[in-house]
């Protein structure tokens, strides 16, 4: 998986280059710089993708459309439900 962009400071100072192998070292220095989100090519696994609280809900109905919602299940279904919509700031 490689950078699509360069990414850089809040001083525009470069931090890694357009290109450059997202390693480890690589994304420890991101994290350190407090980037939250690169856009990078190649294979990228579902859950590495940044998401909004409405495809996050999106998500969620999927995954548990397949579950049986026992109580306890559709209560969890709930929370997150609620969480991921406040996030979003709808009601």
């Amino acid at each position: 998986m490689r950078l699509t962009h360069g990414v850089v400071d809040g001083d525009g100072r470069p931090l890694v280059g357009a290109g450059s192998a997202v390693t480890p070292r690589v994304a420890r220095l991101l994290r350190g710089a407090g980037v939250e989100t690169i856009e990078v090519d190649g294979d990228v696994h579902d859950w590495e993708l940044a998401r909004t609280p409405r495809e996050a809900v999106a998500a969620l109905e999927r995954r548990l459309a397949r579950e049986a919602l026992a109580p306890p299940l559709a209560a969890v279904r709930r929370a997150l439900r609620a969480h991921l919509l406040a996030a979003d700031g709808a009601p």
